[in-house]
């Protein structure tokens, strides 16, 4: 039944397409006794059952899995040897039209050249100070002791033996404290045939009035031992000398005694 079926369709779809393509040569046939184009009888189907014989099956094999109802069913069928019709000119769909010149290539990129790196800065050098620092002393760090010493060398053979008095003895003659001396040293004779004596500080910052008095109370004392006993040395003791620099602070009693002071004033001025 199926067979028959498509051979009608395809019989029907073969006489639609002659009929199309050629009407005028119709027209234009002679008068012959020419049997007119028509579908030939030998395309109908026998209705004698699904086994009969089907003449004019068109070639192919059903099975290929084309489907012949989509042939049977275009208005137009495809004749063979025909060329798919394409404008002439077209080109592919993902080709972008041009005016047919190419496109100049991209120039590549310079590569640009490296910057040279910054120069290291140099530092400022500090700015001087508007006042030069003050120079040390060239006599820091002396002692009253090395002051003593260079005054026994000035006065040499004039100076009497004399020698360093402890801190009893000298709180005794000098009514003062050790505690407003940062140093000392008190020289005195052991023979009370002597008058020299001298004593060498460096006061305690505010207790250079106090170490004062308690010089001149020594000095007083030195004016009765000596005023009735021997006049040579009580001479002496009436040319004392007494001078101060800074927190420094001299008293002697001896021949020559400008020698001793200019020392002094040497390590202290």
């Amino acid at each position: 039944m199926l067979k028959k079926t498509l051979s009608l369709l395809l019989a029907a779809g073969l006489t639609l397409a002659l009929a199309a393509c050629s009407p005028a040569d119709e027209e234009q046939a002679p008068e012959d006794d020419a049997p007119s184009v028509s579908e030939p009888e030998n395309n109908q189907a026998p209705d004698d059952g699904d086994n009969a014989p089907v003449e004019n099956e068109p070639a192919g094999d059903p099975s290929d899995g084309d489907d012949p109802s989509d042939s049977a069913g275009s208005g137009n069928a495809a004749q063979p040897g025909s060329q798919p019709d394409t404008q002439a000119g077209s080109q592919p769909e993902n080709v972008t039209e041009s005016d047919g010149a190419a496109p100049p290539p991209a120039e590549p990129e310079t590569p640009s050249a490296p910057s040279e790196p910054a120069a290291p800065t140099t530092p400022e050098a500090p700015s001087a100070p508007d006042e030069a620092p003050a120079t040390p002393d060239e006599n820091a760090g002396f002692t009253i002791d090395d002051i003593w010493t260079d005054i026994q060398a000035a006065l040499g053979d004039t100076l009497p033996s004399l020698s360093k008095l402890d801190d009893e003895t000298m709180t005794i003659l000098y009514p003062l404290s050790t505690g407003d001396l940062a140093e000392y040293g008190c020289y005195g004779s052991l023979m009370n045939v002597q008058a020299s004596e001298f004593f060498i500080a460096k006061v305690q910052s505010g207790k250079m009035d106090a170490v004062k008095e308690a010089v001149l109370t020594r000095q007083s004392d030195l004016e009765a031992q000596w005023r009735q006993y021997l006049p040579a040395q009580y001479e002496l003791v009436q040319n004392y000398q007494l001078v101060q620099n800074g927190d420094y602070l001299f008293f002697g009693i001896a021949e020559n005694i400008s020698a001793a002071v200019d020392v002094f004033n040497q390590y202290t001025r």
